[in-house]
């Protein structure tokens, strides 16, 4: 049997990076065997990852999170008006929060996911419960024109939007008590983070008053310490000059008198 050629190895490095510097990004095709082939998906999904862009072809998505965000805004818009203090505090608030306090990323592509589903849920408040069944239409007519010349990406950004707003058209199923665990949590990451910011300042000032005596202590060993040297190196001195001063006697004593 004929010995197969080595697969190759790809290195992925930005521009103005040397070769070496992207050695970090390495992905060996075994490793693309193992997850469904070396193909061009599985090549350009990794390429994608790596970038942190979409990748065309594979751009609809949606955020568990936020699809409770959005059902929730509609349930309030449907039963107290889009103008209530209850919708706009869980846009505002509830629905803010979140980014920060239960669905942090550091994801460029994420990030942009968070904002539609914010940016769509101001405009329900702003607009009514209908505003969503119109732009889905508005963007539906934009991707069924063929006069428009979209490109593949254009076509799943705009595919990505009508996605999200059929979110707040159709929302998930939710119950009471899966909003209640979701403000618990949401309220239960607020303590920690207020708690942490508050005992840090707190341990990095408080001192008790056993710390200040042992400081003292240590004071008053290194200044005793300090005289019991400098009382060595006086007497050490004087011990030295009383040789010479007896040595200075005794010729005195042996010279003759003038």
């Amino acid at each position: 049997e004929s010995e197969l050629p080595p697969l190759p190895a790809y290195v992925l490095f930005h521009q103005g990076e040397s070769f070496e510097s992207g050695r970090g990004l390495q992905l060996e095709a075994a490793m693309l065997v193992e997850e469904g082939g070396l193909t061009a998906d599985t090549v350009s999904s990794w390429v994608s990852q790596w970038l942190q862009r979409p990748k065309v072809g594979a751009f609809v998505y949606s955020l568990g999170t936020y699809d409770l965000i959005a059902a929730q805004t509609m349930k309030f818009v449907d039963i107290y008006g889009n103008d209530s203090w209850r919708a706009r505090a869980w846009v505002k608030v509830v629905g803010r929060s979140t980014k920060y306090l239960i669905h942090p990323t550091v994801s460029e592509f994420e990030s942009n996911l968070v904002e539609q589903y914010l940016k769509s849920a101001n405009q329900v408040l702003e607009k009514g419960a209908l505003h969503p069944h119109g732009q889905i239409e508005r963007l539906e007519r934009m991707l069924n024109n063929e006069d428009n010349k979209l490109s593949d990406l254009q076509r799943e950004e705009l595919s990505q939007k009508v996605y999200i707003w059929k979110k707040f058209v159709e929302p998930i199923e939710i119950t009471s008590s899966m909003v209640y665990q979701f403000l618990g949590r949401l309220a239960l990451n607020a303590f920690s983070i207020t708690m942490v910011l508050l005992l840090i300042p707190f341990l990095l000032l408080s001192r008790g008053p056993e710390e200040y005596e042992e400081e003292g202590e240590m004071a008053e060993e290194r200044d005793g310490d300090g005289e019991e040297i400098a009382e060595e190196e006086t007497s050490a001195i004087l011990k030295k000059d009383e040789p010479e001063e007896e040595s200075m006697a005794l010729e005195a004593e042996a010279s003759p008198d003038v």
